[in-house]
């Protein structure tokens, strides 16, 4: 039998009929902590549409919010930056832990944590964790802007004259940069990691890979992870530097040490998505959309923002078009997704720099 209980002290009785002759074996007692259901944070701000709003809050009003009765409660020690949005689900039935309610984090050091939201004895003692692909550290010359000479040429060098780093807009390393997103319905959580074979330093060393964990264990689901690849027709782009940018049989190459992924990800109709821009605008990138089965993680399309090497009199108008949305994931309504795109150059039916985009969610 089982009996939920509120806090406070509780007594069991054992009771015998007035007839009872005979012993009585207990053969087992368990008291499993079960929190009550609450409203799973899956995505980037709630939902789809990024609002932040949690409709169907009951705790929280100007009465039970102030500071004798709100504020910090407990910490948990993680490895990496966080940069993600945590999420938060309710009610997952946690192996031989009963149903907890969790708190999923994932880092800079491409480490994924899933922690007890509720128990703050439990802080050096997740449910599980995951060290996934070797995170990329900083600087890296190979990641981001480097040193321009006083003749206007690329040194290569990823710090300056005076030994500092040329890029600052990530420091330490890169590796989950993006806030992942929750399928109940598969039981996962699907995440991106940008990594670096320790045993390489040319672009090939960089990868990002597309993860499908379990909730309740961590283990890979699918048959992941996956390695992000991806090609469009186009014709790319000299930088401003002379960068190159690769293009193979009429098609622009994905090349993931100069992509970022930092828009969270998306999760439409059992299809996952999630986009790119630049590291510090460093040539040469575009902005890319990627949509993958969430099934089978196996990739369904691909959208390259920038695919024409524009005739213009500014070389900054070429290319690019990068996809940040300041870490907020694209916007659906399964009738199409949408995202901003910033920097390079727009040719109208081609190439959408600076622009409002709207994508048909089934072939981008």
């Amino acid at each position: 039998m089982s009996a939920f209980l509120t806090a406070g002290p509780h007594s069991i009785d054992l009771r015998f009929d007035a007839g009872d002759t005979t012993p009585v074996n207990v053969d087992s007692f368990s008291i499993v902590w079960q929190t009550r259901s609450t409203v799973s944070v899956t995505t980037r701000h709630s939902d789809n549409n990024h609002t932040g709003a949690n409709l169907h809050e009951t705790r929280l009003s100007p009465a039970t919010v102030s500071p004798d009765s709100f504020g910090h409660l407990f910490s948990y020690p993680v490895r990496g930056q966080i940069f993600a949005q945590p999420l938060y689900v309710g009610g997952l039935e946690i192996p031989g832990r009963g149903i907890r309610n969790v708190l999923f984090v994932a880092t800079m050091h491409n480490q994924v944590y899933a922690f007890d939201a509720d128990n703050p004895y439990q802080g050096h003692f997740p449910f599980w964790q995951r060290s996934l692909e070797p995170a990329i550290k900083l600087p890296d010359p190979n990641i981001g802007p480097t040193l321009i000479d006083a003749q206007k040429k690329d040194t290569g060098s990823a710090y300056t004259a005076a030994g500092r780093a040329v890029y600052r807009d990530i420091v330490r390393e890169v590796g989950i940069l993006s806030t992942p997103v929750v399928s109940r319905d598969h039981n996962a959580i699907y995440l991106v990691t940008a990594s670096k074979d320790p045993a390489k330093n040319d672009p090939s060393a960089y990868t990002h890979h597309l993860h499908a964990l379990e909730l309740t264990t961590g283990k890979e689901l699918f048959g992941g992870p996956v390695v992000v690849q991806a090609n469009a027709p186009g014709q790319g782009y000299v930088g401003r530097f002379k960068e190159q940018d690769p293009v193979v049989n009429g098609k622009i190459v994905f090349t993931s040490n100069r992509q970022l992924q930092r828009s969270a990800v998306t999760l439409v109709n059992d299809t996952v998505y999630f986009a790119f821009a630049s590291y510090g605008d460093k040539d040469c990138y575009h902005g890319c959309v990627m949509a993958y089965d969430a099934k089978s993680l196996a990739q369904k399309a691909a959208f390259v923002a920038s695919p024409t090497n524009l005739a213009v009199h500014n070389p900054r108008d070429t290319g690019r078009a990068g996809i940040w949305q300041a870490g907020e994931g694209l916007a659906a309504d399964g009738q199409g997704l949408y995202m901003l795109t910033g920097n390079g150059g727009f040719k109208d039916g081609t190439d959408f720099a600076d622009c409002f985009l709207k994508l048909d969610p089934m072939n981008l």
